[in-house]
């Protein structure tokens, strides 16, 4: 009787041990999977997923992108067509009223064309501050010149000053060129005529062909910012090389009744040891019926006015980013007929206040 007993009583332990590590297990598991599950954990076992550090640089990019896409959405509600309700008594104005004659619309910006070419500078110095100290700029590119005779020892020395230098011309908070360049040249697919095509290419490395970005017409808009947006950046400034591949990106500009309008936008010389003002005259006698127009971004980009020369097209430069982005527009002959007058008559003043400082 007593060994049944004990024999119960050793089943009965047996049972609730097994019991107790069936509940433990459950237990456990449970909280494992409610850790893993909350991303949580203890000791070396660690489920939180740390997040990512944000730095007052990565604010300063998103707030900088933030704007300009800001930006863009007011040049594309500005571009719109408005609606004027007239005062009671005045007429609605007609169309005669802003139209101005041909030749004075053929003054203010190139004719209409099948092609449009957009050929964009892409070196690192479109990295640089749109504005930025001319003070500096000109330190930059001293630097870059003693550089380039400096000897093997002194090489690393005015490097490291040229980098120190760059730092002040790279502020974060500030639109680089190539934003603004983006932003001058987003409108202009948008207001293509029906048959017109962009062909978007990027230069900036030495003994590299321009990079052709694709061709977009005004229903690609979406897929031309897409491009313009994923451009990155690269050392040098072929600007030679890029004028002189130019023939060979299109079929017009050989003939008056398929002519061609180029647009040219560079924020500096060539570094490539390249001549853009042979490479222009060789445009010219492959392509002579392209309207080339050469836009500069910075002071510096000056000496590139001998593009337009050679060609017989036009240098534009602007002081601030609303003159920049009608500069653009003017080079892609998308002005309005009131912004022709107003640049005919702005040309006209400037012919007259010359003439009277040579008499």
């Amino acid at each position: 009787m007593l060994w049944e007993f004990a024999l119960l009583k050793t089943s009965v332990s047996l049972t609730a041990v097994v019991l107790w590590l069936a509940f433990s297990s459950l237990l456990f598991v449970s909280g494992y999977l409610l850790l893993t599950a909350c991303d949580l954990g203890w000791g070396w076992l660690n489920y939180c997923k740390s997040p990512a550090q944000v730095t007052l640089l990565d604010i300063q990019k998103e707030n900088r992108s933030l704007l300009l896409q800001r930006d863009n959405w007011l040049e594309r509600i500005n571009q719109a067509k408005q609606c004027v309700i007239p005062t009671p008594g005045e007429s609605e104005p007609t169309d005669e009223e802003t139209q101005i004659p041909e030749e004075e619309l053929a003054r203010c910006q190139v004719p209409p064309a099948d092609d449009l070419l957009v050929v964009l500078d892409v070196s690192l110095s479109m990295g640089w501050d749109y504005g930025a100290d001319p003070a500096i700029l000109q330190q930059l590119d001293s630097l870059a010149r003693r550089y380039q005779r400096a000897g093997l020892f002194d090489k690393q020395r005015i490097y490291q000053e040229y980098q120190r230098t760059e730092r002040r011309v790279t502020d974060p908070s500030k639109p680089d060129r190539i934003d603004i360049a983006r932003r001058a040249l987003t409108p202009l697919v948008r207001n293509l005529p029906e048959n017109t095509r962009l062909k978007l290419l990027s230069f900036a490395q030495c003994n590299v062909s321009v990079r052709n970005e694709g061709i977009y017409t005004s229903d690609k808009a979406s897929e031309y910012e897409d491009a313009l947006r994923q451009l990155r950046l690269r050392d040098s400034t072929a600007l030679a090389a890029a004028i002189d591949s130019i023939p060979s990106q299109t079929q017009a500009g050989r003939s008056p009744d398929r002519p061609v309008n180029i647009v040219i936008l560079s924020d500096g010389e060539d570094s490539c040891n390249g001549d853009p003002c042979a490479a222009a005259a060789r445009l010219k006698q492959k392509l002579p019926h392209a309207n080339v127009s050469v836009v500069s971004l910075a002071k510096t980009a000056s000496a590139n006015a001998c593009i337009a020369r050679a060609t017989g097209g036009r240098f534009l430069e602007a002081d601030d980013i609303e003159g920049l982005m009608r500069a653009v527009r003017q080079a892609g002959g998308q002005l309005s007929a009131d912004e022709c007058l107003a640049v005919n008559q702005s040309e006209k003043q400037g012919e007259s206040s010359s003439e009277g400082k040579n008499e």
